[in-house]
């Protein structure tokens, strides 16, 4: 076990040594092929006449007649840098992870994120064609939740529209969430008994429904009230 260890400590000390030989090669009046075989091929290069530009994650060297004219500050160390980087984040993605908001996460925190991040927003339209919802996920807690079930075709559902999403809008423990039944007969007007629309239904902090279905605002007002 300790001669292995051992060997893995000799061979990255010789990859180091190496490094910075190589590093230490390039300088004013190196050669672009001393460039290239220091730092590999640039990840992009601009030629303006006699002149060329190479792009490296350590910044920008200059070549001139082919050879190196000037490089940035502390090009070397930067480059390094962001090698480490490159294979600290080649590593979490090999782990199955994934960025979100600069952090390094699982797929499914990323997606409860992300769902969370939608759940705060005061009004949501779900419009997935008709298809059966999950009343617990869309649903907000702790929160006044109301479903409005509507569909595009309905002049009352227009109608009463407006005076559901400025209630969201102007009342913080409110959020409005719209389901559009595209059609009689959808999967949820069944998974409901939905049989007139708008059907608004109203739900306490604790997710329990409060009245009953109703297309009236006066009594939606009423509903809201009594989940406070």
């Amino acid at each position: 076990m300790k001669k292995h260890i051992a060997i893995l400590i000799i061979s990255a000390f010789i990859q180091a040594f190496f490094a910075i030989a190589a590093f230490a090669l390039v300088e004013v009046g190196s050669s672009r092929q001393e460039v290239v075989a220091a730092f590999g091929e640039p990840s992009g290069s601009m030629t303006s006449g006699n002149e060329e530009i190479l792009s490296y994650p350590g910044g920008m060297i200059v070549i001139v007649d082919g050879k190196v004219d000037s490089l940035d500050k502390d090009f070397s160390q930067r480059l390094e840098i962001r090698k480490e980087e490159n294979q600290f984040n080649t590593q979490q993605k090999e782990k199955g992870l994934v960025q979100h908001q600069g952090q390094w996460v699982t797929l499914d925190e990323k997606q409860s994120a992300e769902s969370q991040k939608k759940l705060g927003q005061p009004i949501m339209v779900f419009n997935d064609g008709g298809a059966e919802i999950t009343v617990d996920q869309i649903l907000v807690p702790g929160k006044i939740t109301i479903i409005d079930f509507y569909a595009d075709w309905c002049p009352p559902c227009k109608k009463l529209s407006p005076f559901l999403e400025k209630l969201a809008k102007s009342d913080k423990d409110v959020y409005l969430r719209k389901v559009n039944i595209i059609k009689w007969g959808t999967p949820v007007t069944k998974q409901f008994s939905i049989n007139s629309v708008p059907d608004v239904r109203v739900f306490d902090r604790y997710g329990r429904m409060v009245g009953r279905p109703t297309y009236d605002f006066n009594e939606i007002l009423s509903n809201v009230q009594r989940s406070k």
